[in-house]
Formats: structure tokens, C-alpha cells, sequence
């Protein structure tokens, strides 16, 4: 069973006009945006955690961690549950937009040209129906972007600690 993937399964979401993807298997979950608690001093791409189920979560603003401008939350506005470990950080998007299916074979490198150390996350383009969609790898982009070591366990755990005098309770 663990042979070589033939297909990537990849849920799509939306923050601004981009279509950006995340393989399925680094999903846990989806849900809607809800009431956070701010974390003071914290970086400025986390938003603050939440309280899901018993566990205090951290939610990251995917929109802060790629430059982009601020845009208040809406209807359409989801958090993005992705496993770390045994860990689970909230990604924040403008909206979900569906699940694609494409043979690994079909997924296109990005060109040299767009790639830099600050964008090694994109794992591939998908093209399909006329539209472009950046493939990103979860975890390759909170290693470098959220300062979050390969024990990404260790390091939420630290964020934890820092939000433990907050009141939130888990």
C-alpha cells in the first residue's frame, strides 16, 4: 500500500483572485471562521487560537504570510484545520473553493524564473479547466514562514504555553 502515489487529491481555496491547493492528506478538517482570542506579542501573521473540541488551536492569516492586503472576514471566510505532527494549526482563506483530483504527472513545476528561498513551499501548478492552481506544501511553508522547526510539535507547544495566561481553556 505505501507504492508510489499516482493521483494528488488537493482541496482548493481562494485568497484574493489566486486559487491556491493543499493536498488532502495534510488536511484534518474545515470550518467556519469563529470567535479567536488575540495572543499578545505574538507574530503578526497569527491571528490568535481558538478552542476546537478541547484543544487550543492556533489560526495563521494565509493572506499576512503572503503580502497581501488586509480583508475583513465574511460569510466565505474558512479556517483551514492542517495536521503538524500530532499538533493542528488553523489556516485562515477568503474561501473554499472545491476538491480537484490530477495525476501527479499532470502537475507542472513552477517555472525557475518565479521561485525564490521565500516561495520553496509551492509544490507544483495544476492546470485544469482554463485555470491555474499553486499546489503549496503545508509544512514547508510553516517551516519558513512561521519560524516553525521540523519538531513542529515543540514549537506550537511553545505558542501554547505563551497563550496559557490568556483565560482561553482547553
Amino acid at each position: 500500500m505505501g507504492g508510489t502515489r499516482t493521483e494528488v487529491q488537493a482541496i482548493t481555496f481562494q485568497l484574493d483572485k489566486e486559487i491556491y491547493g493543499i493536498d488532502v492528506h495534510q488536511i484534518k478538517e474545515i470550518i467556519k471562521v469563529r470567535e479567536y482570542v488575540k495572543v499578545p506579542n505574538a507574530p503578526e501573521y497569527v491571528e490568535g487560537v481558538i478552542n476546537l473540541r478541547g484543544q487550543i488551536t492556533p489560526i495563521v492569516d494565509l493572506r499576512k504570510i503572503f503580502g497581501m492586503e488586509h480583508k475583513n472576514f465574511d460569510e466565505n471566510s474558512r479556517i483551514i484545520m492542517v495536521e503538524l505532527d500530532s499538533d493542528v494549526v488553523g489556516l485562515i482563506v477568503d474561501s473554499v473553493v472545491g476538491v480537484v483530483t490530477v495525476p501527479v504527472g499532470e502537475i507542472v513545476r513552477s517555472p525557475s524564473l518565479t521561485m525564490s528561498a521565500s516561495n520553496s513551499f509551492i509544490s507544483g501548478i495544476i492546470r485544469a479547466e482554463n485555470q491555474l492552481t499553486i499546489l503549496i506544501d503545508v509544512v514547508k511553508l510553516l517551516q519558513e514562514h512561521c519560524q516553525i522547526s521540523q519538531d513542529a510539535g515543540s514549537a506550537l507547544k511553545s505558542m501554547k504555553v505563551a497563550v496559557a495566561g490568556t483565560g482561553i481553556k482547553a
